[in-house]
């Protein structure tokens, strides 16, 4: 029960946020900066596939999504049509 209202205080705690944004900053700058200064690739890289997975992400939820969805939709109802005319069951 203790290790709930501690997981509560924490989820509700604007403070707790906070200091995992600046962990996770403090982490990408000692992590990213001797990079930078050497002029490695690697950041580069990193950002290129962040930028591609957010892409794609959205793009997906957006757009790609709902069109299959529909698809689906017009699937289901092609195929209870075809199964009505001509017997058969559906699940099999």
């Amino acid at each position: 029960m203790a290790s709930i209202s501690r997981f509560a205080e924490k989820a509700f705690s604007a403070s707790y946020y906070k200091t995992q944004w600046q962990n996770i900053l403090t982490r990408s700058y000692d992590y990213y900066h001797p990079l930078f200064r050497q002029g490695s690739a690697t950041p580069l890289w990193h950002m290129m596939m962040a930028v591609s997975a957010i892409m794609y992400t959205t793009s997906y939820l957006s757009r790609d999504l709902r069109a299959m969805q529909h698809k689906h939709e017009v699937e289901k109802k092609v195929l209870h049509d075809y199964y009505e005319q001509h017997g058969g069951a559906p699940h099999h």
